[in-house]
């Protein structure tokens, strides 16, 4: 939990201490529109964070459905099919409507953020 705790208070650090202050510009947009190294990390950082988090996410829908398809059939055919289930239906919807992601990103954030930090404290505190 040491090395994730040191990640974060760098980032934090690097992202609220050399970005400029301009009110209403994101900092993270102003550091990866920077031409040093610094807009390169930041860049590499978001495509790190993006592809982890697909990373897991194919791993666990497809185990998903990998167990769910071999009840009903058996075979070694299963992985593909559980495969295809988890990325086909996805890459089809993206294809189709390409700028629907960052809707959903934006809805997703601004619903998780409000269940983070405004219901869940409450509910903890309250016994």
């Amino acid at each position: 939990t040491a090395i994730p705790a040191l990640g974060f208070v760098l980032w934090d650090a690097v992202a609220l201490g050399y970005a400029p202050f301009e009110a209403g510009v994101d900092p993270l947009v102003n550091l990866a529109q920077q031409g040093s190294s610094v807009g390169a990390a930041v860049q590499l950082f978001a495509l790190s964070a993006v592809a982890t988090s697909t990373i897991g996410f194919i791993l666990g829908l497809s185990d998903f459905f990998e167990d769910s398809i071999g009840k009903r059939m058996s075979g070694s055919d299963t992985k593909i099919y559980s495969y295809a289930l988890t990325l086909l239906p996805p890459l089809a919807f993206a294809l189709t409507y390409p700028e629907v992601f960052f809707k959903a990103l934006d809805f997703a954030g601004i619903y998780g953020v409000c269940t983070l930090f405004g219901v869940i404290p409450p509910l903890m505190a309250w016994q």
